[in-house]
């Protein structure tokens, strides 16, 4: 009866029903099962429900607190768009999260500022998110090492080690080292990711703000501009630290495994298939790539 009910109910109501299909998207979550890195993932949030609970509340906090601030510099030059504090908060949820569409922003020399510290205040919800996952994580990894030794020390009882045995213990080395190596890499590479885009937006503020128009405010506003400065370099040099390092694009020969074509130029002095305009810096983690460098290519010259 249960599976024949979806066809019958269009006949009852004028529904359409259509859209139950994307229902079946949640087989996706089975593949949790085949995946050691993703059950430790699940039961890390679980485990930690209540901190991320407390991250989402500062998170909220951050948002009204951001969105009362932009609405008082940004109402009086923009009223259409910041016309009042729930409809900034629309700014502010897609500047904390990085994401910044660019449909809606800031043009006084105030709101700029308002906006990287905004900007800024994302990078610590992140990670403190990241880390709230990480220390999770690392605990379940901990816990499964604690079961290797254990089942090595159940095998060591009576002295000897029989095929079985060695076999068994080389699987759970080596299931061990694989999962310590998938922490590793889902921590440092989404946390640069996520970093990556707050850089990004850190920068686009720099550049809209007129030096001269910020000096010539007030003493405080000029300090908390050479702030915003110095928390840009700040991150640039935390990556250089951790070996993330910018993708070398502008005039290199167009590389698909690094750049993403966006577009073509016709230039005369550069051969076709060069990078002649870097639209996104691409970055890498080692032999990792983080994102590719979005670029416009020289076009093939027609004879």
């Amino acid at each position: 009866m249960l599976a024949i009910l979806p066809s019958l109910l269009p006949l009852l109501f004028s529904v359409d029903l259509r859209w139950l299909r994307v229902l079946r998207l949640l087989r996706l979550l089975k593949i949790s099962h085949y995946s050691s890195a993703l059950e430790d993932l699940f039961s890390a949030i679980h485990h930690e429900r209540s901190s991320f609970a407390a991250a989402s509340y500062l998170f909220i906090l951050a948002l009204f607190f951001a969105s009362s601030l932009m609405y008082v510099a940004e109402n009086s030059v923009q009223p259409d768009k910041f016309s009042s504090i729930p409809e900034t908060m629309w700014w502010s949820l897609i500047t904390l999260t990085t994401v910044g569409y660019g449909d809606v922003s800031p043009i006084s020399p105030l709101g700029k500022i308002i906006g990287a510290f905004t900007a800024v205040m994302g990078v610590f919800s992140v990670a403190l998110l990241t880390g709230i996952v990480a220390n999770a994580f690392a605990h379940q990894v901990a816990q499964r090492k604690a079961i290797l030794e254990a089942q090595i020390a159940s095998a060591l009882e009576d002295g000897e080690i029989d095929s079985d045995e060695q076999i068994e213990i080389e699987n759970l080395r080596k299931r061990f080292d694989r999962e310590k190596e998938d922490l590793s890499n889902y921590v440092i590479s989404n946390f640069a990711k996520e970093i990556l885009s707050v850089l990004d937006n850190l920068q686009r503020a720099i550049a809209s703000v007129k030096v001269e128009e910020v000096k010539e405010k007030t003493d405080s506003l000029s300090q908390l501009f050479e702030g915003i400065e110095l928390t840009e370099k700040q991150i640039i040099s935390t990556f250089e630290r951790f070996k993330i390092e910018q993708i070398k694009s502008l005039g290199e020969q167009f590389d698909p495994n690094i750049h993403q074509a966006m577009f073509e130029v016709e230039k005369d002095d550069q051969e076709a298939g060069t990078v002649a305009e870097v639209v996104q810096e691409g970055y890498k983690i080692g032999d990792r790539l983080l994102r590719p460098a979005l670029v416009g290519v020289v076009k093939k010259k027609v004879k």
